[in-house]
């Protein structure tokens, strides 16, 4: 019998630049134009995830999105493909992705990587205020449901709570109840109702 083969996807978000001149993906109080991100959670999420499930393939998706404009700025997949490795994620069990910028170029690339790979089991992670356009985008367009019907879709919020509960618990709900944050979750409302009625701008 053959083993399941499983890929755990993480799509990508916004970079910034520290101190150090180094970039980095975002913690919840550093915004982009459209409200509070946060997406540092679904590196620690993906490396916690991976813990359990060892034999998985990471699949990090994600080019210069927004910032393709700027100059020296890398693609978010290299960014987190080192902060995995910080983590402890082997590198040879990463596989990067570069070209995709949206939700839906990203879905679309893993749709590929799942299909070449003949991974029988997806898990994607992503911010919480991010799972429901996910959702619907997996259910609702065919190119992805025919390939990406039966991935489950995780919080990263919730895994990291889970597993970290003292440390990251007053962040994430002073997070939640921010302007920023209720900025990005009523766009991400809009996003899911435009795919339903069939008016979403994918690119």
């Amino acid at each position: 019998m053959v083993k399941p083969s499983l890929a755990i996807a993480l799509l990508g978000g916004g970079l910034v630049k520290d101190r150090a001149g180094e970039w980095r993906t975002t913690n919840f109080n550093e915004n982009d134009q459209h409200g509070a991100l946060g997406d540092r959670l679904r590196v620690i999420a993906t490396s916690i995830i991976f813990i359990k499930y060892p034999e998985a393939k990471i699949v990090v998706l994600g080019g210069k999105g927004q910032l393709g404009n700027t100059p020296g700025v890398p693609a978010v997949a290299r960014v987190i493909k080192q902060e995995l490795i910080k983590l402890g994620v082997p590198a040879k069990k990463i596989i990067v992705e570069t070209r995709s910028g949206t939700t839906f170029e990203q879905l679309s690339a893993l749709g590929g990587i799942v299909k070449r790979g003949k991974y029988n089991k997806v898990f994607v992670v992503s911010n919480e205020y991010h799972l429901p356009r996910i959702r619907v985008m997996m259910h609702r367009i065919r190119a992805l449901n025919y390939i990406l019907r039966n991935a489950r879709a995780f919080s990263a919020e919730k895994i990291v709570l889970h597993k970290y509960p003292k440390k990251w618990a007053n962040t994430i709900h002073k997070a939640y109840v921010s302007a920023a944050m209720q900025r990005r979750i009523q766009l991400e409302k809009k996003g899911v109702a435009a795919i339903k009625s069939g008016t979403y701008k994918y690119s």
